[in-house]
């Protein structure tokens, strides 16, 4: 027999019907959609839901799928911006949820850098309002996006050192393997999409090269332009010269495949350039 301080009981706790009155409405508005198509956009959240969940309950999951959605993903065929919105935006929304769910296990700190990397982020925060003054609402809101873009990259360092992320060192080297591995697949896909000029992904960058021979689209892999894929291959040159010039046993081995694939990729070029000139 149930004591009665142990029976939750909705006259005194209203919000405990809150979660069954929003799922019943829910799929009330499912089953009377008007079209197939409405009920189908209706239920697909529910689809994303367990992934959802499945990624959040893991608190360094995100970053890694973030990542291998950067890599290997181009960017969405819709046509809002340059290049369209990008899936790797999802998982961030999903990292900043992971956060504010664990806002406890920040830890806080004003070291010089971290001082410096969030006044430069706030300085162009507030460029966004400048430019929506003196260019107007579209130049800005373009502008805004391109602040919240680099944002990312300050929460994920933030996230990383003083988050719920920072606080698991092995997991974090782990993963840190496991994404030169991504970085190895994206910069040899890059190799072949340039060599067999494969179709280019929606909201490319139109970047070509002009020879005798014919046009030629330049190496952009699943990136927007040729000039991100050369800075991403560029950043993992780095980590690879850091990683070799670590002490014995702190490279992974990964470093030195990035390396060859990174080293590849501009093989292929400098041989598609004597192939075509000759």
């Amino acid at each position: 027999m149930f004591e009665p301080d142990t029976v939750a009981r909705p006259a005194s706790r209203p919000w405990l019907l809150l979660a069954p009155l929003l799922a019943g409405a829910y799929a009330a508005a499912i089953a009377l959609a008007p079209k197939p198509s409405v009920a189908f956009a209706l239920a697909a959240p529910l689809a994303v839901l367990p992934f959802a969940w499945w990624a959040i309950l893991h608190r360094d999951r995100w970053l890694l799928l973030f990542f291998a959605a950067a890599f290997l993903l181009p960017p969405l065929p819709i046509g809002l911006g340059n290049s369209g919105p990008h899936p790797s935006l999802l998982f961030v929304a999903l990292g900043l949820l992971t956060g504010v769910l664990a806002a406890r296990r920040w830890r806080a700190s004003s070291s010089p850098l971290n001082r410096a990397l969030g006044i430069f982020f706030l300085i162009l925060l507030a460029s966004s309002a400048e430019a929506i003054l003196y260019s107007g609402a579209q130049v800005g809101f373009a502008s805004l996006m391109r602040v919240l873009l680099f944002g990312i990259a300050v929460y994920v360092f933030f996230y990383t050192a003083y988050g719920p992320a920072s606080a698991r060192l092995p997991e974090a080297l782990s993963q840190t393997r496991l994404i030169y591995w991504i970085a190895l697949a994206s910069a040899s896909f890059a190799c072949v999409d340039f060599y067999f000029q494969l179709p280019a992904p929606a909201g490319y960058g139109a970047q070509f090269i002009w020879l005798s021979a014919g046009v030629y689209r330049r190496a952009q892999g699943v990136f927007y332009e040729a000039s991100t894929l050369g800075n991403f291959c560029a950043f993992f040159l780095t980590m690879i010269a850091a990683a070799l010039l670590a002490p014995r046993g702190d490279a992974p081995r990964e470093c030195l495949l990035g390396r060859a694939a990174i080293a590849q990729r501009h093989a292929a070029q400098f041989v598609q350039y004597l192939v075509q000139a000759f």
